[in-house]
């Protein structure tokens, strides 16, 4: 593998290479680590946000609709009486 001369003969050159030799960027440092795991924390903690809250909604949602059913169910039963006593 050729690589473009930036020092005199002989000088170090840091080449970074995968398990395959094939070239790649250098490790991440530290302040690179730390900032992956507070994003993938961050990104984590909103979809385990996300879910609470969808699953909240679904649960209102169906309580909602039990209620309402409940109501109708109710209101068969005494609706017709009281419409007799105003009409």
């Amino acid at each position: 593998m050729s690589v473009e001369a930036s020092g005199p003969a002989g000088s170090k050159v840091v080449f970074w290479t995968d398990r395959w030799g094939t070239p790649t960027t250098p490790p991440v440092t530290g302040a690179g680590m730390a900032a992956q795991t507070f994003a993938a924390g961050a990104l984590a903690l909103g979809a385990w946000g996300g879910l609470v809250v969808a699953v909240g909604c679904a649960a209102r949602g169906r309580l909602d609709r039990f209620r309402m059913d409940q109501w109708a169910k109710e209101w068969a039963e005494v609706g017709p009486a009281w419409r007799r006593r105003t009409t």
